[in-house]
């Protein structure tokens, strides 16, 4: 749990602009996400370090163990079952991880054939302490594909009738760098000046203040010589 006593970490850009106050946003944020299963119920929790592998990465099934009474069940023996179509094709017991709050961990050499697998957690202190209902199976999903990289990443050069597209759209222009002169015209008539008038209070200027002091001091003891007061 983090508390934060305050409300003005919005200074922390006072000076700096959002190098601070978004570092301390970020890794709060990274923190409270950092190690959350994914799938599971409010005494059994299950994920994977990742949603998707490559078929030459291995995958790590990650469990959290706690009793009715929202304690942690450490150095007991559970199994994950890893099935494929609905079968099962592979099944390990599980490693406590010493000194945590009921956490185990098995890490399963890579899988060749790409699709998607699930990931089922299982021990007989489960039923018997009725962390899991009569029919319910806790358990997560991850995929694997036989690229190296994703899909998403595996092409990264440029296609034109995206960017054609995407010019059309935002009302921009596309054209070929060997064209980059024909460029000049769409950055309007040049240079624009704007004048812009910055207005100074009186207050903000220390000797203008100083000055308006004395005047008034000299102002009551010419009124207090000539007995005007």
């Amino acid at each position: 749990v983090a508390m934060l006593t305050f409300d003005s970490t919005w200074r922390l850009r006072y000076g700096t602009g959002n190098k601070y106050h978004h570092r301390l946003w970020k890794q709060l944020i990274n923190w409270g996400v950092k190690d959350k299963l994914r799938s599971g119920n409010n005494f059994v929790r299950i994920g994977s370090d990742n949603i998707s592998y490559s078929n030459d990465k291995p995958v790590k099934i990650m469990a959290k163990i706690l009793n009715k009474k929202y304690s942690p069940i450490n150095g007991k023996n559970f199994h994950i079952t890893i099935r494929r179509n609905g079968k099962n094709i592979r099944k390990r017991q599980m490693n406590y991880i010493e000194k945590s709050s009921g956490r185990y961990e098995i890490t399963f050499d890579p899988f060749e054939v790409s699709g998607s697998y699930t990931a089922l957690i299982e021990g007989k202190i489960l039923s018997k302490e009725k962390l899991i209902g009569p029919e319910e199976q806790v358990s997560t999903d991850f995929v694997i594909f036989k690229n190296k990289s994703p899909e998403e990443i595996s092409e990264l050069t440029s296609r034109d009738n995206i960017l054609r597209k995407v010019s059309n759209i935002t009302n921009g222009k596309l054209d070929s760098i060997l064209n980059i002169n024909s460029f000049i015209g769409y950055f309007g008539n040049g240079n624009k000046y704007i004048t812009i008038n910055d207005d100074v209070t009186v207050w903000d200027s220390a000797w203008i203040l100083i000055i308006l002091l004395l005047l008034l001091c000299a102002e009551w003891t010419i009124r207090k010589i000539g007995g005007l007061i």
